[in-house]
């Protein structure tokens, strides 16, 4: 039986991440706010054959180019936090697994002289459309049999909300120093993330030729870093 993606559940219902889904808090982003949120352009999941070196065959990531830009009128910070689930239970935070050279190869084969690494992306956004970023999120092949994937985009949008467990849960850290710590939790915030559904379509064996179709796109609460 293929393991419940907790995206999938956890996208609206935070509380079933940390509970099994036993308990189950349906939490959505408001019809209007006046919480500031940045403008998204991106283009659809794609997948790319990259030969890095000491491989004898080429390996296949996929990834999205975007484009943020503050409209906001004043001066923010941006710090994406993007990641992607598959339908076989695997969860890809983007940049995770990836060389640097899979970025030098997008960024030569789309000959974009501005598009920005991913680290890169993280800072101050300044106002204004004459200000955009423009970068690329990537993520390592994942799953033969997968046939559907959710990207949650993060870090677009101010409105948040706190979200009371019906029971507190333990969760173990290890300090800087390398000890561990058991933290009590007791609640969680979400951030109003964009939800991204694609579905793969093709032969394992040569779906990296076909462009995955977006399925869906909405707005919904997510906890970050998930």
């Amino acid at each position: 039986m293929r393991r419940l993606v907790i995206s999938l559940v956890v996208a609206a219902l935070a509380a079933a991440a940390y509970l099994g889904g036993a308990y189950a808090a349906e939490v959505r982003p408001r019809a209007s706010s006046d919480n500031w949120q940045f403008e998204l352009a991106y283009h659809s999941l794609r997948a790319i054959r990259v030969q890095l070196p000491g491989y004898e065959e080429p390996m296949t990531f996929w990834y999205i180019l975007y484009t943020v830009t503050n409209r906001t009128g004043e001066d923010r910070l941006f710090v994406p936090d993007i990641v992607l689930y598959t339908d076989q239970g695997e969860l890809n935070v983007a940049g995770r697994g990836v060389s640097r050279d899979t970025y030098t190869v997008i960024k030569q084969l789309y000959n974009d002289p501005l598009l920005r690494t991913p680290t890169a992306m993280t800072g101050k956004l300044l106002e204004g459309e004459d200000n955009a970023k423009h970068s690329v999120a990537i993520w390592p092949d994942f799953d033969a049999n997968c046939s559907m994937v959710d990207v949650f985009f993060g870090g677009l949008s101010g409105e948040t909300k706190e979200l009371i467990l019906p029971k507190p849960i333990k969760k173990i850290l290890r300090t800087p120093d390398g000890k561990e710590k058991i933290v009590v939790k007791t609640k969680v915030i979400l951030v109003k993330t964009l939800h991204l559904r694609f579905k793969i379509t093709g032969d394992p064996n040569t779906r990296h030729l076909n462009e995955p179709v977006l399925v869906s796109a909405n707005w919904v609460m997510r906890e970050p870093g998930r």
